[in-house]
């Protein structure tokens, strides 16, 4: 009957290391889901700081364009004035007043241009967060789907241990474990 001991034993060896691989995988696939899961925070951060970047950029790139406009102004000016000419009617107030309207569409262009990049920043930061979120959700549930899946393999052991048991103590009353 030392078989029967030697198979009991060896079931119930295999349940517990069973259990424990389960523990472990679970906890290495939390922790795995927590370091993506702290990258895309990360990344979402990166992200934000972009979006006020761009908008930063636009702003001076804004103010430099409606610098050089109104330089181009004082020198179509300056051009009329030299060569005797009312800048403030006519058509020289016309090719200054069209510099002004096209600069200024211009200007507002860059504007849109950077509200345009800091919102896809933005929705890029968002996905981030969102990507995060789920990876928190699959870093609690491979913990959980881990201790579930340690827990059924020593049920699942316990029960093939407590049919070697049954079987030996059927085969032979008086067998006891060990001896």
């Amino acid at each position: 009957m030392e078989s029967m001991t030697l198979a009991i034993v060896m079931s119930a060896a295999s349940a517990v290391t069973g259990a424990i691989g389960r523990f472990q995988q679970g906890r290495q696939q939390r922790d795995l889901a927590r370091y993506q899961a702290a990258l895309a925070r990360n990344n979402q951060t990166v992200a934000g700081y972009h979006a006020d970047d761009a908008l930063k950029r636009g702003e001076t790139e804004e103010k430099q364009h409606r610098l050089r406009v109104e330089q181009l102004k004082g020198r179509q000016r300056s051009v009329q004035g030299g060569r005797g000419l009312l800048t403030d009617t006519g058509s020289n107030l016309h090719i200054v007043l069209d510099t002004a309207e096209q600069g200024e569409f211009d200007a507002l262009t860059i504007r849109s241009n950077a509200a345009r990049q800091a919102w896809a920043h933005r929705n890029e930061a968002a996905n981030f967060g969102a990507e995060a979120g789920l990876l928190d959700a699959q870093a609690r549930n491979a913990y959980a789907d881990g201790l579930f899946g340690g827990v059924t393999s020593l049920l699942s052991g316990a029960g093939t241990v407590a049919e070697k048991w049954y079987q030996a103590k059927k085969a032979d009353p008086d067998w006891q474990f060990g001896v």
